[in-house]
């Protein structure tokens, strides 16, 4: 199940029929990075950002990669 809703004032808000029980957990991403840009480099296809990321997240990224 997912909801998408905005942040106002530092509060997400979820639509009305959006339904999460207390003390459940979640995750919330912004739908909207700032845009990175594709280049190639001695033939492979790279993303180049301004969005430093993780060793986790650059690992996560290396193991779902084909």
């Amino acid at each position: 199940m997912s909801f998408t809703g905005t942040v106002e004032h530092g509060v997400v808000k979820l639509p009305p029929d959006a339904f999460i029980p207390d003390g459940t957990g979640v995750r919330v991403e912004p739908l909207t990075l700032s845009a990175a840009k594709l280049m190639s480099k001695h033939g492979y296809l790279v993303a180049v950002g301004s969005r430093p990321i993780t060793w986790e997240e650059t690992r996560k990224a290396m193991d779902e990669f084909p």
